[in-house]
């Protein structure tokens, strides 16, 4: 699993969990916020089957939004139902989940884009200030943007986008020449500017409401696509 639940060096943010007995429901739902605390990657597209075959996930079966949103934060792997023509694949134990991200998702991404035009990873939790986001486009990265804040270091930070400045991103290091007062008065990246950069790039899951339509996604064990990463 992620993160802090069990203190690990900020190397390896992970711990090994057992998923907690998720009941999976299959009538159709609506779409159920989440967000944060979590890991999610954002795929173009509205086929369902294609993404659950390109990240290999195992035995797949329909699951709803109440239960899979669940699952996803129990140690389980939920894949939504395609909203705006995105799908969204949803799950704490997901890459990244260290200051190794680059490592962990820039080939997937790639390898992702390439065959649906367009992937984005987002991840973010707020104990240690872990927050992570990048997009590929027609196999190629674009931009890849870490940041720990329990050392206070931006640990990737690749590529250039113009949505960033259009939100007025302008983040320090604590690694900066600052004074106390600069210090003081620094912006850092922050789990709501992974929901401002989702909201503008596609799908922001903590936006989802009542007004969307019923859907069904997929889960299943593992999608050994995002294995060892």
């Amino acid at each position: 699993m992620i993160w802090p639940f069990k203190r690990k060096p900020s190397s390896d943010l992970r711990t090994v969990s057992t998923p907690r007995p998720i009941a999976i429901e299959s009538t159709p739902d609506s779409p159920v916020p989440f967000g944060y605390k979590t890991v999610w990657w954002a795929i173009r597209g509205s086929d369902l089957s294609a993404v659950s075959d390109a990240i290999r996930l195992h035995d797949p079966q329909p699951c709803n939004w109440t239960s899979g949103v669940r699952l996803s934060y129990s140690g389980g792997l939920f894949v939504t139902s395609a909203i705006d023509n995105w799908i969204l694949i949803c799950g704490r134990d997901l890459p990244p989940n260290s200051e190794a991200a680059a490592e962990q998702i820039e080939e997937r991404l790639c390898i992702l884009s390439q065959q649906f035009g367009e992937a984005q990873t987002f991840a973010t939790h707020r104990i240690v200030d872990f927050h992570v986001w990048a997009r590929a486009r027609a196999g190629v990265l674009t931009r890849g943007f870490g940041y720990l804040g329990e050392s206070g270091v931006t640990f990737w930070d690749e590529g250039f986008d113009d949505d960033e400045d259009e939100l007025g991103f302008d983040f320090a290091d604590i690694n900066d020449d600052l004074t106390e007062d600069e210090l003081d008065a620094a912006n850092f990246p922050s789990e709501d500017n992974v929901m401002d950069i989702a909201r503008v790039w596609s799908i922001c899951p903590v936006d989802f409401g009542d007004h969307l339509s019923p859907g069904v996604g997929l889960t299943g064990g593992d999608a050994t696509f995002f294995l060892d990463a």
